[in-house]
């Protein structure tokens, strides 16, 4: 669990919890539906099963049931803890999961970029930029919805569009069928009418990796909209990037390939470092449907 979330909303929750006869306090840190992290001096070994008490600011009274999973130690900081899988949580831990709207599930996250955008605008008048890009994110947009995924965010000259997940290989697939589409839409119509109006190349790169996400409201005031959040996206986003670098349109992540292998045509990408994940990865270049 990220110990960065919910912070504003846990600062003054406490608990009690015990092991047969003995309790103790600690604070709340982080919590979710699958689990929670209460700072503590107190620490029962990893296995344990533990009751808890969690308060809630409004005084209401949370009653759970959890497997220690994880514990830290520290002589010089109060960040001694334990990371807790439930497995008891009440109606009041539901809504009050519901109430921080923030919601944790797996998705499938495609991020898409237009290659050498920069020096494409430095060709052309403000105008033409935004007629360009309008054209582009119109078109991206209607692949995108066809196969059941939905823009989430535009950033610049790219997006990331999300595709909910609930059936492994049949929703991957719309994915990777909607990034195929895409592809398909730029180099026979996007493309074509770029160099015969503007006389530049258009070209994009897309990133597509399925893993576990925060869904939330995040912003202030009027201000606000629903996105996901995690190391998830931020790898979808590098696997997008790793296009430049490698010189492919279209990558996924090993997990991807894994759950899709029997219905896709792939070259494989040899190991790669990527930012925010430790050792080397293996990215794979799709190449249409079987």
């Amino acid at each position: 669990m990220d110990k960065r979330r919910h912070k504003r909303f846990v600062k003054n929750f406490k608990t009690i919890f015990g092991l047969e006869s003995k309790s103790f306090t600690g604070s709340l840190s982080d919590l979710s539906e699958s689990g929670l992290f209460i700072n503590t001096w107190n620490i029962f070994a990893p296995g344990s099963i533990i009751d808890i008490e969690l308060f809630l600011p409004d005084g209401k009274t949370s009653l759970l049931k959890g497997q220690v999973k994880r514990i830290t130690k520290s002589k010089f900081t109060y960040k001694n803890g334990m990371g807790i899988e439930l497995i008891k949580k009440d109606s009041t831990y539901i809504k009050l999961l519901k109430s921080l709207d923030r919601v944790e599930k797996n998705v499938l996250i495609l991020f898409a970029d237009i290659s050498g955008f920069s020096t494409l605008a430095e060709t052309l008048l403000p105008y033409d930029i935004i007629h360009l890009l309008n054209r582009y994110f119109h078109m991206m947009n209607e692949v995108v919805i066809q196969h059941g995924g939905k823009i989430n965010n535009y950033m610049g000259d790219g997006f990331m569009a999300i595709f909910d997940i609930k059936n492994d290989e049949r929703d991957l697939l719309r994915g990777i069928k909607a990034g195929l589409e895409m592809l398909d839409a730029v180099n026979n119509h996007l493309r074509p009418y770029t160099q015969k109006f503007f006389r530049n190349d258009f070209k994009i790169g897309i990133g597509l990796h399925y893993g576990s996400v925060v869904v939330g409201t995040i912003g202030s005031g009027d201000n606000k909209r629903h996105t996901i959040i995690g190391n998830a996206v931020n790898f979808a986003s590098h696997i997008e990037s790793s296009n430049k670098l490698l010189g492919t349109e279209f990558l996924i992540s090993e997990n991807i390939y894994k759950l899709v292998y029997s219905s896709i045509k792939v070259k494989k990408i040899q190991k790669i470092s990527i930012p925010g994940k430790a050792g080397l990865q293996i990215l794979y270049e799709v190449l249409g449907l079987v």
